[in-house]
């Protein structure tokens, strides 16, 4: 049953879930990261060098820093920074002289759906109760 007297209240636990386990940072990250692709191609570099500054960990925006020092402090309970390392995802990017290529086309046979019907030989044996009406 709807009851839409729960409706702030199932917002509030929503949003105390979301602060709690520290997504507010993965959302600032995020757009960290964002920002970071953008600028980063915006010079001479190409998207693929543009993402692979981005994600290797040894060019980290001011964002970059504000996030790590934030979320680490919210995790010891202070505000200090630390020197844990960046946030990288360098291992999963390709290397650098990698060049990938899509796929070949293929050409799928799907079978062909025969929907035919068998005639009826003939009239039934036993024909069915007619009503006379009148």
């Amino acid at each position: 049953m709807f009851r839409p007297a729960l409706i702030p209240v199932a917002i509030a636990v929503l949003v105390a879930v979301f602060f709690s386990t520290g997504a507010q940072w993965m959302v600032v990250q995020t757009i960290g990261w964002a920002n970071m692709v953008v600028t980063y191609s915006r010079g001479d570099a190409t998207l693929g060098e543009a993402l692979r500054k981005t994600f290797d960990g040894e060019h980290p925006c001011n964002l970059c820093h504000s996030v790590r020092d934030a979320d680490t402090g919210s995790k010891t309970g202070d505000a200090a920074p630390s020197s844990a390392p960046a946030l990288s995802i360098a291992g999963i990017l390709p290397p650098a002289g990698v060049r990938l290529r899509a796929p070949g086309f293929m050409v799928y046979h799907y079978p062909v759906l025969v929907q035919e019907a068998a005639l009826r030989p003939g009239l039934p044996r036993l024909q069915p109760p007619r009503v006379r009406v009148g």
